[in-house]
């Protein structure tokens, strides 16, 4: 009795509450039973999508009045109140395809815990819950008199010998269809005891309420409820006319239309459970999609960087992933592609690559309310390390003459290398693929990738020719002509070195590059006349042999 009076009292004050205040802000809804785990607990919930920028919206009703009925003959088993548990914007303020149709879309849920004891819920024909609301968004259009409109959402469910959840929609993508566009959208359902779902389209319903009296907290029996009045050329199962009409996958739960005509549509969608070939439960969702005009939305095509900078090719020395990337945008989505093909996953501003080919990022608005551009295309290139290898023209590599030139080139590298030469340790500021070389010296050669990644190093000693002159004899007769041998230019080769021997192949003579020349004494004594051996070593030169008369 208690339990009654208190019904009454809220249902009371709940009638107050909503015929002061007549709502038109209603998009659609579903409602759900899902079990709690324990035999005859389950948690009852109600899913209702509203149009946030009308004044109705403002302020969510505190709860909700569900309706339990006996599907065999429609007598009402119960009526439980559920009550505001989440609110969630679909359709954020800021999106740029809110001003075509002026719609802002969020879901408000209600809940509670039931209690469906089995002495009282055991008949085979099952049951239903019906939650009814006044009204629609006056923007329908395919809905006669929608601001006038009530809706009705109904599940229908078994209770089985085990606890058995009915299904639950996905929560719905906040989606634009674009007129002419082909359009999918997922809206499936998840069943967590793994029956088999099939889908369908069905007539909304629109039940008894009214703009007067909007909510219905008593529950009055009904041998049926009625459907919404369809405007001329539309129906259930052509809820959104066009090329290709509204259509649903029976086992995918995958929406798919080719729209003409701008506008906001409603429709309905039917889940059936079956378990082991039977039906056991039904479930709706009432739903709309804005249809626009998305060439009035466009953007400019997406540039692709690399390292910070725009290119047209992509280097790699090896195996390691190189990452492309496109300026993130607000409001915006991304979808990368090789070849031409959709990348699963590769939804991010950037990209780690590891596979050569063609890549290519579609941007598209994030509410697909917008032509989407595709940038220009980026090549990502074979790996090749690079190869440091310096080419002389001119073997072997020496200057011949002063103001002789050397020209050095490396071996074909990518476009998009990094070359550096350095002379001696230094720097030289040339970064091409080819150097004159003009000085003495070690020349270094460092090839890497753009990002100084793989370096590769070769050197190459340049030389100056240095033809050497010396006599075939001398006279060391202290008379001051012809008195010392000695070679000439020998001091312009580094680490240069000279031998004199003796018919025995004794060494009776040496001298480095800066020596003294011979004034033919060994061991401070005047050799005899006659024929030596010469030898003059340098590096980076064939040795020089000859013989050396001396004469008195």
């Amino acid at each position: 009795m208690k339990h009654g009076l208190l019904f009454c009292i809220l249902t009371g004050f709940a009638c107050l509450l909503t015929t002061a205040v007549r709502a038109d802000h209603i998009i659609g809804g579903d409602i759900v039973l899902q079990s709690s785990g324990s035999a005859e607990n389950y948690r009852l919930a109600v899913h209702l999508f509203v149009d946030r920028t009308h004044p109705s919206s403002a302020q969510p009703d505190p709860f909700l009045a569900c309706h339990i009925y006996r599907t065999r003959d429609n007598v009402r088993m119960n009526t439980t109140n559920t009550f505001l548990s989440d609110t969630k914007n679909l359709y954020e303020s800021g999106n740029i395809c809110a001003s075509q149709v002026k719609l802002q879309l969020s879901m408000w849920t209600y809940d509670r815990a039931v209690n469906l004891p089995a002495a009282a819920y055991n008949d085979p024909g099952g049951y239903y819950v019906i939650f009814q609301r006044c009204c629609r968004n006056a923007s329908v259009t395919n809905v006669l008199n929608p601001a006038r409109t009530g809706s009705a959402f109904r599940l229908d469910f078994k209770v089985p010998a085990t606890p058995n959840s009915s299904p639950e929609f996905v929560l719905p993508e906040a989606r634009y269809v674009c007129i002419n566009d082909p359009f999918t959208m997922n809206f499936s359902a998840k069943d967590t005891d793994g029956d088999k779902l099939r889908y369908e389209l069905i007539d909304p319903l629109r039940g008894y309420t009214t703009d007067q009296s909007p909510v219905d907290y008593v529950g009055n029996s009904r041998a049926s409820y009625p459907a919404i009045q369809w405007v001329a050329g539309t129906s259930a199962l052509n809820p959104i006319p066009g090329l290709q009409p509204l259509k649903i996958d029976a086992n995918a739960g995958r929406l798919t239309v080719t729209a003409q005509q701008v506008g906001l549509y409603v429709f309905s969608v039917m889940v059936t459970e079956t378990r082991n070939g039977v039906d056991i439960g039904q479930i709706r969702r009432e739903y709309q999609l804005p249809v626009v005009d998305c060439k009035k939305n466009t953007t400019t095509p997406p540039p692709i960087t690399y390292n910070g900078k725009s290119t047209t090719a992509v280097e790699r020395c090896d195996d390691s992933p190189v990452t492309i990337s496109t300026p993130a945008a607000t409001g915006f989505l991304f979808q990368w592609q090789l070849n031409g093909a959709d990348i699963a996953g590769a939804t991010s501003h950037t990209l780690a690559v590891k596979s050569e080919g063609v890549y290519t990022v579609r941007k598209m608005f994030q509410y697909n309310c917008g032509t989407e551009t595709v940038s220009e295309k980026i090549r990502v290139l074979p790996p090749v390390p690079p190869l440091a290898d310096i080419l002389a023209d001119r073997n072997p590599p020496q200057l011949i003459f002063d103001g002789d030139e050397i020209l050095l080139t490396s071996a074909p590298q990518p476009d998009t290398y990094r070359v550096r030469w350095s002379v001696n340790g230094a720097t030289s500021g040339n970064n091409s693929t080819s150097l004159l070389a003009g000085q003495e010296g070690t020349y270094k050669l460092r090839i890497s990738t753009s990002d100084d990644r793989c370096p590769s190093e070769d050197t190459i000693r340049i030389t100056r020719f240095v033809k050497l002159f010396m006599p075939t004899a001398f006279t060391p007769n202290g008379d001051g002509i012809n008195d010392t041998w000695e070679v000439r230019n020998l001091s312009s080769l580094a680490e240069a070195e000279v031998f004199v021997f003796n018919r025995s192949g004794a060494l009776i003579y040496y001298a480095d590059k800066n020596g003294k020349p011979w004034d033919g004494t060994y061991e401070n004594q005047k050799v005899q006349s006659g024929m030596y051996r010469y030898l003059i070593r340098t590096p980076g030169r064939q040795p020089m042999e000859g013989a050396l008369q001396v004469i008195y």
